[in-house]
């Protein structure tokens, strides 16, 4: 009898030593997963831009991404290169911030004449206030003239003013992060309002600056620099340009270029208070110019384009 009482003593006291083990390894595992999980937190991920190039989509463009720090073009965050649509993809690791993407070569079908232009010393740039996570990023003329606009004064306050004043100049929400469509490619019936009204005004531009003969760097310095401008000079060169805008925005889609499907679209913005240029655009324009030290061009319409007009 003695031996089975010590027998189950040894039982009892080998199971109290198992279950506090269990325990043990129960309470080390739970701190251990609350390590990983903190870890997990702290992590930072990656800022992935996921962009389009249009002047019509930019084939083959180098694609080059600065930080901006301080108010100032830092270093080269990411390059790359424009697929045959325009699409573009950069990883920017764990930046986050004001960034700087910049376009420069390779080529693009003008909406206006069908016809292959190769971009040469013509640059286009976007402004971006604050780049995190996953981002969205369109490098039009639109957005290039609001580069122009801010000059060097690239804070991140600054930086969504000149988008912000941009995108309603031209009746566009966000220049920025809208996609505009193709316009004249074979699949591009519309399907979102607000991308094809994008894809619209960028082929206005090139129909404007074909029936005017200048090239596009002419048409986006001779804007950008009217809406600096101050001067009864400069509100005349903008409410010329932006009559000019509004019926070439008018005239393409009544074009066979367009093959969005859409006619009936308004040009909005100041476009939508100023209406189209009596008659022939090109016979009521004569012409503009600019150079690169940034004299204001002079676009001269009909009396209504004479017109001075605020901001």
């Amino acid at each position: 009898m003695i031996i089975w009482k010590r027998l189950w003593k040894m039982i009892a006291l080998s199971i109290s030593v198992l279950a506090l083990s269990v325990l043990a390894g129960c309470g080390g595992g739970s701190g251990g997963t609350g390590s990983s999980s903190s870890n997990s937190s702290a992590s930072v991920s990656n800022t992935i831009i996921n962009g389009l190039a249009s002047k019509g989509p930019i084939a083959n463009g180098t694609v080059s991404i600065y930080a901006i720090s301080n108010g100032q073009m830092g270093n080269v965050l990411a390059s790359t290169t424009t697929g045959s649509n325009g699409s573009f993809m950069a990883n920017l690791g764990a930046y986050n911030g004001a960034m700087m993407v910049q376009v420069t070569g390779g080529s693009y079908i003008d909406e206006a004449t069908n016809k292959t232009v190769q971009m040469g010393s013509m640059m286009l740039r976007t402004a971006v206030s604050n780049a995190a996570g996953n981002v969205t990023v369109a490098v039009t003329p639109i957005t290039e003239m609001a580069v122009q606009y801010m000059g060097t004064l690239t804070s991140q306050d600054m930086i969504d003013l000149s988008n912000n004043m941009m995108g309603s100049k031209f009746g566009i929400s966000d220049i920025v992060h809208t996609l505009p469509q193709n316009v004249t490619g074979s699949n591009s019936a519309a399907n979102n309002s607000s991308q094809t009204y994008y894809g619209l005004m960028l082929a206005a531009m090139s129909q404007a600056a074909a029936s005017n003969n200048i090239s596009m760097s002419t048409l986006m310095s001779t804007i950008a620099n009217s809406l600096k401008d101050t001067s009864s000079t400069g509100s005349q060169t903008l409410t010329s340009m932006m009559s000019l805008m509004s019926q070439s925005f008018i005239n393409f889609q009544n074009s066979t270029n367009n093959k969005t499907g859409v006619t009936t679209m308004s040009p909005g913005g100041i476009m939508s208070t100023l209406g189209g240029m009596m008659g022939n655009s090109t016979g009521n324009s004569t012409g503009a110019s600019n150079n690169a030290t940034g004299t204001t061009g002079s676009m001269m319409g009909n009396s209504a384009g004479n017109s001075a007009m605020g901001r």
